[in-house]
């Protein structure tokens, strides 16, 4: 087998059978101790020997691989290697960045190609074929890359082995969590997150609300609608104290939706129609009874007239 990079080397892991480099780990993520092991687990295959790691440079002179911490050139599962003078770092963008580096490190500048559980090649050799050798070297790395898809998934065999997920940033089944929510209940999250209506899909990444996919949209959630509604219907029934009415149910209303009671959403809709509508016809009656008061009144007052003319 035939590594290539020996010439112009910047960094050297191993020198002639033994480390000459060190992984010092910038941060205690589960991503950066995964690509440690990952970068150790190859360089045992390729030479035999593996890198000591740990948080802090030995005060024997080595030189060091630095592996996590954050960079803002790379988007999430992005990385950034550099190496130059004796010194490598590889920054992740966030999440599976620093492993994803590893691995293309690996693939790119070593010539390995992780195929699947014990299926790997070295410059196109098969991984059990490869004969170890006593030096391996970097060059001159200016690496910045952000994978194109943002979730990456396979259905194979070789999900089954964490080597292969890793290698390729895939993402796990028990990365991913469903969790349904009944809003009568839940009054809190129903007004922290805005539910009008249901179904609502709420889509959440470390803590944080990357988008909201709603279904249905009510226009009646919206308290300048309610209220114009039923100032319509008052308006055409000549009706001045219903508007009144008509605004309180509004805002009663109003407030159900945005709460996102949807089990009391149509009752109390119902009820606030009906409020309107036996508010008209009270009120209807009450207009008949005066009119007929006044006729009434009218014709007393006719009768009165008259008999004074009799008597007259």
């Amino acid at each position: 087998m035939f590594l290539p990079l020996t010439s112009h080397a910047q960094i050297s892991l191993v020198e002639r059978g033994k480390p000459a480099a060190q992984i010092v780990l910038t941060d205690t993520t589960h991503a950066a101790r995964r690509a440690a092991e990952v970068m150790n687990y190859f360089v045992e295959k390729l030479t035999g020997t593996t890198l000591p790691v740990g948080l802090r440079a030995e005060k024997k002179p080595r030189q060091i691989v630095f592996i996590g911490g954050k960079t803002d050139q790379a988007g999430e599962d992005g990385f950034q290697i550099s190496c130059h003078n004796g010194t490598m770092r590889i920054l992740s963008g966030g999440d599976k960045g620093a492993i994803l580096g590893v691995a293309h490190l690996l693939e790119r500048y070593c010539g390995i190609n992780y195929l699947g559980k014990d299926a790997w090649t070295v410059n196109h050799v098969q991984g059990y074929k490869v004969q170890k050798v006593g030096n391996l070297q970097l060059p001159v790395i200016e690496w910045t890359e952000t994978p194109a898809f943002r979730y990456r998934q396979s259905v194979s065999y070789s999900e089954r082995d964490p080597l292969f997920v890793d290698w390729y940033g895939m993402e796990r089944p028990n990365q991913m969590k469903i969790c349904k929510v009944n809003i009568d209940e839940e009054f809190q999250l129903v007004g922290d997150y805005q539910i009008f209506s249901i179904p609502t899909l709420l889509f959440f990444r470390n803590g944080k609300l990357l988008k909201k996919l709603v279904e249905l949209q009510y226009e009646r959630n919206d308290i300048n609608f309610i209220r114009n509604k039923f100032r319509g219907i008052c308006a055409a029934h000549g009706v001045e104290r219903e508007r009144h009415a008509a605004k309180a149910a509004a805002l009663i209303v109003c407030v159900v939706l945005r709460r996102g009671i949807t089990a009391v959403r149509v009752i109390v809709i119902v009820i606030a129609v009906r409020i309107v509508r036996v508010i008209r016809i009270l009120l209807r009656v009450v207009a008949r009874v005066a009119v007929f008061i006044r006729r009434a009144g009218e014709g007393s007052a006719a009768d009165v007239a008259e008999q004074r003319a009799v008597g007259v």
